[in-house]
């Protein structure tokens, strides 16, 4: 089987994403719209798909980040 892998090496400013709530019916060899009701994160992390080197530069704001949840549910929580 062929497999394509992309990585992101340069984060946009501005990141358009389309969700489609299609899938593919096997059986009858066609597309169908998902009708119920579908529900997407409001926060979407990207760090997977990054490469090495934009994960090294990613680390410096994540942790940083984390520190300050950290801190802040310490607060809460006293």
């Amino acid at each position: 089987m062929w497999t394509k892998e992309t990585r992101i090496a340069r984060l946009p400013t501005c990141l358009t994403v389309q969700f489609v709530r299609f899938f593919y019916k096997v059986q009858q060899q066609k597309k169908a719209k998902i009708l119920k009701s579908v529900a997407y994160p409001l926060t979407l992390d990207v760090y997977d798909l990054c490469t090495d080197e934009l994960k090294v530069e990613l680390d410096k704001g994540r942790k940083a980040e984390q520190a300050a949840a950290d801190q802040a549910a310490a607060r809460a929580g006293e």
